[in-house]
């Protein structure tokens, strides 16, 4: 007659796993910046659950012969599992510094056309980026880049042009990555 074995074992180390799985992904989407997925919420919480739970699980033997057929099959869904969450790791630290440059085209973009609104109320550009982001909250993300790193603002002569740079992904200016938007009126005579 083949050995029993108890499942709460079992059941704990699946719930110790899930947790772990699901908190090391929510740090990781705060880390990257991002609001953790209500999946990844769900996957730590029934680790959590599992785990917690444990102890109101009744008492159920298993033959030993059942749990030796269906380990390699659980080993398997672990070891697949946790390769899908190293490649979405991955995916995220690959994309992160394009999700920045993105970031700062359209942070840009949306610059520019403030500027632009602000020169056909007022013949002129701003002296400054802070008189475009003034105390709208909306506005405040315009003082850095998508990379953290102050933007340079300079108008040109008699303030009918302007100039906005972005350091880029090296923070330093006047190199090859720099994200650069100029911008000139007609003068109307």
């Amino acid at each position: 007659m083949p050995e029993n074995n108890n499942i709460r074992p079992l059941i704990n180390l699946a719930g110790k796993v899930l947790f772990v799985i699901g908190l090391v992904l929510n740090v990781l989407m705060i880390f990257f910046g991002f609001w953790p997925s209500l999946v990844f919420l769900l996957i730590m919480l029934a680790g959590a659950g599992m785990f917690s739970l444990n102890r109101d699980v009744p008492e159920i033997n298993i033959p030993e012969n059942i749990i030796r057929s269906v380990a390699p099959s659980l080993k398997i869904v672990f070891i697949t599992l946790l390769a899908v969450i190293a490649g979405g790791v991955l995916l995220m630290l690959l994309t992160r510094n394009y999700s920045k440059a993105s970031t700062t085209r359209n942070d840009c973009s949306e610059i520019s056309a403030s500027l632009n609104s602000y020169y056909q109320h007022h013949k002129k550009y701003p002296g400054s980026l802070d008189e475009i982001i003034g105390i709208n909250p909306l506005r405040r993300k315009w003082n850095q880049d998508g990379w953290g790193n102050p933007y340079r603002y300079n108008t040109g002569h008699n303030v009918t042009s302007f100039t906005l740079v972005s350091p880029g992904k090296d923070g330093k200016f006047d190199s090859g990555d720099d994200i650069v938007v100029k911008q000139a009126q007609r003068i109307e005579k």
